[in-house]
């Protein structure tokens, strides 16, 4: 078996309504975001000790929000966003693309430049994008594997 790191192209939900269903308030929807169709490449499968690593710093940056625990945390998720589509302004007033936080290890400070909901918004895509986004409903519910909706396996003789 041979681990490959697999990466998906995630989207900023493109309407308030698909913004509230995953679970956020609508007034921190960024409408030039949604209308920009700001997407980002992350990782969708980490490993063990790289999901540790960045749950014990998430744990440290949520404990004492200290610039240094911020920093440790965004430079530990960096690498797992090596493409987006974010730009800005240059001082000449030319739009310039923004390299991605997993373009190189002292990019991690290009999450700066995202407005807060939407860094927010990017840090728990990423912390997610592994985990399955379905609920699997309670046992004894229907749909639920014991449920008397799905049909039990049959076992052969």
């Amino acid at each position: 078996m041979i681990y490959r790191r697999r990466f998906k192209q995630i989207t900023y939900p493109a309407t308030i309504e698909e913004w509230e269903a995953d679970g956020y308030r609508p007034e921190a929807w960024d409408q030039d975001f949604a209308e920009g169709g700001f997407w980002a490449k992350v990782l969708a499968n980490p490993n063990g000790a790289d999901e540790r690593m960045e749950i014990k710093l998430r744990l440290d940056f949520l404990t004492k929000a200290t610039d240094e625990n911020r920093e440790a945390y965004r430079r530990e998720l960096a690498w797992r966003v090596p493409e987006w589509n974010l730009a800005t302004e240059n001082s000449d007033g030319e739009v310039v693309p923004v390299p991605a936080p997993g373009d190189n290890p002292d990019n991690w400070e290009a999450f700066e430049l995202l407005p807060p909901m939407v860094a927010s918004w990017l840090t728990n895509e990423i912390q997610t994008a592994h985990r399955p986004k379905a609920i699997t409903p309670p046992s004894g519910q229907p749909g639920a594997p014991d449920s008397p909706s799905v049909p039990a396996p049959t076992q052969e003789p």
